[in-house]
């Protein structure tokens, strides 16, 4: 698509309030990121970061190669992803690489895929 970076520019970073001080938080550090009302819970190994930003508003600022949007409440970074699989009543789940399982909403399924499939095949550039 022509003209994307321009309209939404790719970040490397989110910087992080932290009472006095910021905290800088790399993308590629990230493995999924979680709505909170008006706030994002970014979760990086095994720590969590609370930024003020809608996950509407954050999710636009993102590389959409490398995070996709798995429910309405989550995003996940598809470097992270390890495993698709069925769970009750036609809905499914998302394994990322520490164990953690997701809620992938039917609607949001073959967009997933899709991306995976990109990427298994050596379609996606890093």
């Amino acid at each position: 698509m022509q003209g994307d970076a321009q309209i939404h520019p790719a970040i490397d970073r989110i910087a992080i309030r932290d009472g006095a001080r910021t905290v800088l938080v790399l993308l590629s550090d990230i493995d999924w990121i979680e709505a909170a009302d008006y706030y994002v819970q970014l979760h990086v190994g095994a720590r969590s970061y609370l930024h003020r930003e809608p996950l509407r508003d954050l999710e636009a600022r993102l590389d959409p190669q490398r995070f996709v949007r798995i429910h309405r409440s989550a995003i996940v970074a598809l470097d992270r992803v390890v495993e698709l699989r069925p769970s009750a009543h036609g809905d499914h789940c998302v394994r990322l690489r520490d164990g953690t399982e997701l809620r992938l909403s039917r609607a949001r399924r073959d967009r997933l895929r899709g991306l995976l499939a990109t990427q298994a095949s050596g379609g996606a550039t890093s």
